[in-house]
């Protein structure tokens, strides 16, 4: 026997590979073999080609045993062939056997880029990547196992599909990495792919990074909610808001405005944008309130800057308007004068509960001008207010002038007052 173990190597699943093996007679009588047989775990995988019935060698002659190795299936196959003889010191001669059953071709990993530099980050931020995984082989391709390994492991992480996953021939697959370092300094790690490519397993890509110091601008403003209180219809009330810039490096504010149901009652008198501050400056910005009716009214500031976090800053504005009336039993109009044609007059007056009541509005000469039947329901302690579109009793606008209003309700009440009429 020429040799007595033989392995096949990578055979792929389903084809075959053959090896020839050559027994001679070397004694000085006639070799009778008794049987040629396989053994072992993965006899299965193996055949014999030669007739393995008795028979005889006679001196001097060779036999030519031909093995054939067809795995049908992945993996490391072990098995052995024996030959029984007369000879009377090797009557068992045993051949080991070993063959690797692989896939049809090989898969070859792509991974671009082969390493990356973050570059500079800011401590408390993230920067991101994303690469591309394919197989160009002629083969599956196994992912094992993705890991990150080194000293920085914590400030880079990844998104990919979890392992371990199979990629077949011509399929790709992305991984995002990032960058978030949570300290100073340069950062260097390793992402490190386990597969099955026969040249490039592990895969292993450097990735690296530098943390840098936090510099960015800060909106402070000195509140976020401000009422202005009551405030008499025809006066006004002023506030100024300081804006203060906290970050560490200069803000540009480049809008104030105010916007809301109200905003026309609310204005910016002074300090509006744009403008820029410098770390730790502040700035005065001026708001007033001039309330054009009763009741509460409401609007928002709206601060428009270059702060990272917070671009919009808004401020809601509330405040209260109040007629302007001597004692409880006064009465007021509003707008006065007034355009009839732009908007109508509003008349205000503070009487006990009563259960009816009308306004009669005079000329000059003491004329009925108009006649208006007040409600009976007040708005707010004890006060009464009711429209007049400046129209007479026909439907029409009346002349300018000087007008007389009297409140009269059942309880005797009785008050009196004057609107001017301007057209």
């Amino acid at each position: 026997m020429d040799t007595l173990s033989y392995n096949f190597g990578e055979v792929v699943v389903d084809s075959s590979a053959i090896k020839s093996f050559l027994v001679q007679n070397k004694g000085t009588a006639n070799l009778k073999i008794n049987s040629i047989r396989l053994t072992g775990d993965n006899a299965d995988q193996f055949s014999i080609s030669t007739d393995s019935t008795n028979f005889t060698l006679n001196i001097g002659e060779i036999l030519r045993i031909d093995i054939r190795f067809q795995p049908d299936s992945l993996g490391l196959m072990n098995a052995a062939f024996r030959i029984n003889s007369d000879d009377p010191d090797e009557s068992t001669l045993e051949i080991l056997l070993q063959g690797k059953g692989r896939k049809f071709g090989d898969p070859d990993i792509y991974f671009e880029p082969l390493s990356y530099d973050f570059g500079d980050m800011t401590v408390g931020f993230s920067s991101q990547k994303l690469f591309l995984m394919k197989n160009k082989g002629i083969a599956d391709l196994e992912i094992t196992a993705i890991s990150l390994t080194g000293s920085y492991s914590t400030e880079f992480s990844y998104e990919a599909t979890p392992a371990p996953f199979t990629l077949i021939p011509g399929k790709e697959t992305n991984l995002l990495l990032q960058f978030h370092p949570n300290s100073l300094g340069p950062k260097k790690d390793t992402l490190i792919i386990i597969n099955d490519d026969p040249d490039e397993n592990p895969l292993k890509i450097p990735i690296s990074g530098n943390g840098i110091e936090t510099t960015f601008p800060k909106i402070s403003v000195d509140t976020c909610n401000y009422s202005f209180g009551n405030v008499h219809l025809g006066s006004s009330a002023l506030k100024k808001f300081i804006i203060t810039n906290v970050g560490s490096s200069d803000l540009l504010v480049t809008s104030t405005l105010v916007i809301g149901v109200n905003k026309d009652e609310f204005s910016i008198e002074s300090g509006g944008a744009p403008f820029q501050l410098a770390p730790q400056e502040n700035h005065e910005l001026s708001v007033s309130f001039h309330p054009a009716a009763t009741g509460e009214r409401s609007a928002l500031l709206k601060i428009m800057s270059n702060d990272h976090n917070i671009s919009q800053f808004d401020v809601a504005l509330r405040g209260n308007g109040k007629v302007i009336c001597s004692d409880s039993t006064g009465t007021y109009a509003f707008p006065n004068p007034f355009k009839p044609e732009s908007e109508p007059i509003q008349i205000f007056f503070y009487v006990k509960p009563f259960q009816s009541g009308t306004i009669k509005i005079l000329d000059a000469h003491g004329d009925l001008v108009q006649k208006l039947n007040i409600p009976t329901i007040a708005s707010s302690n004890n006060q009464y207010f009711i429209s007049w579109d400046g129209r007479n009793t026909s439907g029409t606008y009346v002349a300018n002038g000087l007008y007389f209003y009297f409140v009269e309700t059942n309880n005797n009440k009785r008050l009196i007052n004057k609107i001017a009429v301007l057209r």
